[in-house]
């Protein structure tokens, strides 16, 4: 007999739109538990009774917004910028902004990309 398996609990950060049947949609604010994490930065996710596979950008860990806040399902205040270039998108889950659009930056990712409401 093993122990019981536990999964990491993550808040979703932004709402995310599922392109595939093997995705699952998500919405800003929901815990999910992440079930198993692939390198190519696509997590296998389940909560409620769904589950499926959804972009590890939109996830941050549940810990991180449990400390010090009454609301445990509470997100950190998104921070707005001003673009000062025109960015053209290339791939269908990109955003693209004229210059002097402002967006809003829900999460900041270590590789330099963005994600923006």
């Amino acid at each position: 007999v093993s122990r019981p398996i536990t999964f990491l609990e993550y808040v979703v950060i932004a709402d995310y739109k599922a392109t595939e049947k093997k995705d699952v949609s998500l919405n800003k604010g929901r815990t999910v538990s992440v079930v198993e994490k692939h390198d190519n930065g696509w997590w296998f996710v389940q909560f409620e009774e769904k589950q499926g596979w959804a972009p590890a950008s939109f996830l941050e860990p549940k810990t991180k917004y449990d400390k010090g806040k009454d609301d445990p399902e509470a997100l950190p205040q998104s921070e707005k910028f001003e673009a000062i270039s025109t960015y053209k998108k290339t791939l269908e889950d990109e955003v693209g902004f004229a210059v002097g659009a402002v967006v809003e930056v829900m999460h900041k990712m270590m590789d330099g990309w963005w994600v923006i409401s």
